[in-house]
């Protein structure tokens, strides 16, 4: 059975909306792991420790792995759509004032690879990809434990 888009579209959605806990406005992300040192909390639950992660410019790039998912018989066009509309969303969010948000992005198409990994000495791409088999992952929730 294959979804429509705009079925598959809410679907994401509403998974995205019932894991998040309520939220007054957002976290900047800090580098500290709490398995190896002691990391600090704002009364929000904002991590205060490490070093301020962030994207050093406006653009972000992104790819969507071919396969799609034939467990959930999504097809790459599928995936590839549902993700656009979700950027097209983001993009045209309201900060206020009429503002908009002032990133860019650049959509660079299907890729084979399906790794996913981080290389400290070269570039990096921005891959959505689904994981059919187990996850390769100790925490199912995140990559680091949560601090609640």
């Amino acid at each position: 059975m294959k979804l429509p888009i705009k079925l598959f579209s809410a679907f994401l959605g509403l998974a995205l909306l019932s894991g998040a806990d309520d939220a007054a406005a957002f976290c900047l992300t800090h580098g500290c792991n709490d398995r190896k040192q002691s990391c600090d909390y704002d009364p929000q639950g904002c991590l205060q420790t490490g070093p301020l992660l962030h994207w050093p410019s406006s653009c972000v790039s992104f790819d969507v792995q071919q396969d799609g998912s034939a467990f959930r018989s999504i097809s790459y066009v599928d995936a590839h759509q549902a993700i656009v509309t979700a950027f097209e969303q983001w993009l045209g969010a309201d900060c206020g004032a009429g503002i908009k948000p002032s990133i860019t992005i650049s959509d660079y198409g299907p890729v084979e690879c399906r790794t996913a990994e981080y290389n400290q000495t070269s570039p990096n791409a921005n891959i959505f990809m689904f994981r059919d088999d187990a996850w390769p992952y100790t925490n199912a929730i995140d990559t680091w434990p949560s601090p609640r």
